[in-house]
């Protein structure tokens, strides 16, 4: 990736290590964060949904996790399932989880449970305020009794880094469908075909499409490590033709 003159558009506090990375492949990084974290609305539901008793927590980014455990109370007692991987490494020491599916969107972490019974169990579901219903409403359909409790919100970022504009560009990284609609937005409908989106995922990707961005790939593996590597084949695959 030597040269390449990528854009990274996650949170500034989640900027650094993707950042870092790129730049040790000998990529050009240029930041610009698209969104925000706020903490939620009503924190007092997050404060008592830590203390009280589940049977399942699922978790579905390290940012949930984060908020969560911020509030105080003793190490939950309910099962512990994780979207991925750099969820489940965001949970605290002593704090196990048993349920990682082999995809690492909340489809595949439905495709996991599968394998446990949740008809009448209470799952708690901490995540941002703004998110896709299919994980609540296929275990609800399930049986289950889930409490969905705002975390965290995610809100767009107001000004476009000016450097992103100064020459072009080879790949704009997207984390999530809301860094996504935050970088369209603060594009203010300039032509988009100078922006090709480096997905980390498929419903990621699909909102790149949707919105009119040129994809340049998906990362297979949904983490950053999955989407620097896709990154690296894509660029290899270029030169090659």
């Amino acid at each position: 990736m030597t040269g390449r003159r990528i854009v990274v558009t996650r949170a500034r506090e989640k900027a650094d290590e993707m950042a870092e990375q790129l730049e040790a492949l000998g990529a050009r990084v240029v930041f610009c964060p698209t969104i925000r974290y706020l903490p939620p609305e009503e924190p007092d539901r997050l404060r008592s949904a830590r203390i009280a008793e589940y049977d399942w927590i699922l978790f579905t980014s390290p940012q949930g996790v984060a908020c969560f455990f911020e509030q105080p109370g003793p190490p939950p007692r309910a099962r512990i399932a994780c979207i991925g991987p750099a969820t489940a490494a965001a949970l605290p020491q002593g704090v196990a989880c048993e349920v990682l599916p082999d995809r690492y969107v909340a489809e595949g972490l439905l495709e996991a449970l599968r394998a446990y019974p949740v008809e009448g169990m209470r799952i708690l579901l901490p995540r941002a305020a703004e998110a896709r219903e299919v994980l609540p409403e296929t275990l609800r359909a399930r049986g289950a009794d889930v409490e969905v409790v705002p975390a965290y919100r995610t809100l767009p970022e107001d000004t476009l880094n000016p450097e992103v504009l100064v020459g072009p560009v080879d790949a704009v990284t997207f984390t999530s469908s809301s860094t996504v609609k935050a970088f369209h937005k603060l594009l203010a409908g300039r032509p988009l075909a100078g922006f090709p989106a480096a997905a980390i995922g498929p419903i990621t990707a699909q909102t790149a499409v949707e919105l009119g961005f040129p994809l340049l790939v998906t990362a297979p593996e949904h983490t950053i490590p999955g989407l620097l590597s896709a990154l690296q084949g894509a660029f290899r695959g270029g030169q090659e033709g």
